[in-house]
């Protein structure tokens, strides 16, 4: 855990903002970062289960460390954690022991997570990236009751 030590103060903010009171663990190194981060007694940890929380998603789910999936199912297992397990997902990469075992910057990002924060240590490449939904996507200006229909390019293009 001490490549780690540089990405603390950067979870440990994020942490702070989100107060989570239920975290999903996900990956080997789930437990073991929680430790190191502190967190308080009051929040509930579990393990991922087999199946979705049947009331209500949880607040946070943290990913670190190596999946226990096939390679072409780990952007899968995030997909699910993003759309049905969690309100939020923090993912850390580059701990895995194999370099194939690294899920890509462009593969994590085309799932909408954002990147946070990267450290290099000892030729591994650590990536902190968030996915949150109610940061996701921005409505745009146009999109409202007044623009629907784009009115400004009435009569410039033949539909």
């Amino acid at each position: 855990m001490s490549c780690l030590e540089p990405l603390l103060p950067a979870l440990a903010r994020r942490l702070a903002d989100i107060e989570p009171s239920r975290v999903l663990l996900v990956g080997s190194e789930a437990a073991a970062l929680v430790h190191a981060l502190r967190i308080p007694s009051e929040v509930r940890l579990e393990p991922l289960g087999a199946t979705p929380p049947a009331d209500t998603p949880y607040d946070l789910a943290l990913v670190a460390g190596e999946l226990r999936s096939a390679p072409a199912e780990r952007l899968g297992v995030l997909a699910r954690l993003r759309d049905l397990y969690a309100r939020r997902t923090l993912l850390l990469t580059g701990l895995e022991a194999a370099q194939s075992d690294t899920l890509e910057h462009a593969s994590v990002m085309a799932l909408g997570f954002v990147h946070v924060d990267r450290y290099d240590y000892e030729g591994r490449s650590l990536r902190l990236y968030e996915f949150d939904i109610g940061t996701y996507k921005t409505t745009p200006d146009w999109l409202n009751s007044r623009d629907w229909a784009n009115p400004r390019l009435w009569d410039k293009y033949r539909w």
